[in-house]
Order: C-alpha cells, then structure tokens, then sequence
C-alpha cells in the first residue's frame, strides 16, 4: 500500500478522517480544523516520539542499560516527550492552514475549504 494511503487509513481508524467514494472522492476532515490539534494526528499516526527510547535505540546491547527505576535518562527522555506533545496539542489544522496563507505558502492539489 502507498505510504500516503496508509496514513490515512490510521488517520480514518482514529476518526478524523473519512473517505468519500465516487469520481470526487477522497478523504475528509470529520470535524472542524480548529478542533483537531497536531498532537491528535501524531498520536492516530502511532508515530512514537520518545515513547519507545530504550526498546528502539540500544545500540549493539540486546536491551537499554538504563532500563529500570534508577534510570535519569528515561525520566529526561519521557519529561521532553511531554512536552514536545504538549505543544502538537497547542497547535490545530485551522492554525497550520492559516500559518500557510499568512506565509504564502500553497496548499496540495485537491485541498479545499469545507
């Protein structure tokens, strides 16, 4: 499958998009852009920020050597994952758009207003 396509098929499982079959199909935002923050995207993408550190960044060892409750770098690791989360849930779609006309930049072929 298309990586764009599975995207949206996560974005769909969460219920901030559907999709609209026929010859002017596609996808669609299920609520206001105002309403959907960043931080609702990344979490329905599943895409870890800091989440998963020790498990997906061991190096050559076979598990985190600072796996367990003494462990400082988690806790830095885990503070800075909640914040940087913190801020995708301060910013929506309607933000993002905006910042885009604001700046001149375009939006893809086939976006429109709702």
């Amino acid at each position: 499958m298309e990586y764009v396509t599975q995207l949206l098929v996560r974005l769909r499982h969460a219920g901030l998009v559907r999709s609209v079959r026929g010859s002017r199909g596609g996808f669609l935002l299920t609520r206001d852009p105002g309403d959907t923050t960043m931080g609702d995207v990344s979490r329905a993408l599943g895409e870890p920020l800091l989440e998963r550190l020790c498990s997906a960044h061991t190096g050559t060892l076979q598990a985190c050597v600072h796996e367990g409750a003494d462990c400082g770098i988690l806790d830095f690791w885990t503070d800075i994952a909640g914040k940087v989360h913190g801020v995708l849930d301060g910013y929506t779609l309607r933000d993002l758009a905006e910042r885009m006309d604001r700046g001149g930049g375009r939006r893809a072929a086939g976006v429109r207003e709702v």
